[in-house]
């Protein structure tokens, strides 16, 4: 355990964190707010479909935070968050076109028809 805790602990100081910014932290809560706001939906009575639609502002939301990330000045400076971000503003995009997609296509069970997702 203790070489585990050492591991993690010589990998974080490693990484080298961008200067405290107050616009970005107040964007990831504005983001995570909005997320969560999203989320909460009545559902359409098909679970294939509610899953996808509760899971795209989840994807949204990441993609949110890391525009903030962006926007922020001194921040991702550092290569492997630089790194980590841009692999979830694309990795998250592309899962958010894959569930509209899957929308058109998983046949309709709830009788309301494919409600994409489009933030």
């Amino acid at each position: 355990m203790r070489v585990v805790s050492f591991a993690i602990a010589a990998a974080m100081s490693a990484v080298s964190l961008a200067p405290f910014s107050q616009d970005a932290t107040q964007g990831y809560k504005v983001a995570m707010d909005k997320m969560m706001t999203d989320m909460h939906m009545q559902g359409t009575g098909d679970p294939d479909k509610d899953f996808a639609l509760m899971m795209m502002p989840h994807h949204q939301g990441a993609i949110d935070m890391v525009n903030d990330l962006f926007k922020a000045y001194g921040a991702a400076q550092d290569d492997t968050i630089y790194k980590f971000a841009s692999d979830v503003f694309a990795d998250q995009s592309i899962e958010i076109d894959v569930m509209n997609k899957m929308l058109e296509t998983v046949p309709d069970q709830s009788g309301r028809g494919p409600q994409p997702f489009n933030n």
